[in-house]
């Protein structure tokens, strides 16, 4: 399984160093309604992105041994194909999803 990731939450100790990591399913979550619903606007918007997906993991940095850890991960990941695609064509992915 493979998705793309947006970096989400970070925590930094008192001299800067990044030690816990949060990432997240580029789908994940849905747009706040502030701005979905807004009537004053000045151009079109974007396109809708965020469909509710799950995935996310999280690392933190284990001084001691100087290496990353996961210690969270969600594999809850929702997919949405085109929606040209076909009930046919939606098992021939599933099936190649299996073969490799």
């Amino acid at each position: 399984m493979g998705f793309s990731m947006r970096k989400d939450r970070l925590c930094q100790d008192t001299h800067g160093l990044i030690t816990i990591r949060r990432l997240g399913c580029s789908k994940e979550g849905y747009r706040s309604k502030k701005h979905v619903h807004r009537t004053d606007r000045v151009r079109e918007p974007r396109g809708q992105t965020r469909e509710g997906c799950r995935a996310s993991m999280k690392i933190n940095f284990d001084r001691e041994k100087m290496l990353w850890v996961v210690t969270e991960f969600v594999n809850e990941h929702f997919i949405s194909y085109h929606p040209g695609i076909t009930a046919n064509s939606f098992a021939v992915i599933e099936m190649l999803k299996i073969v490799i």
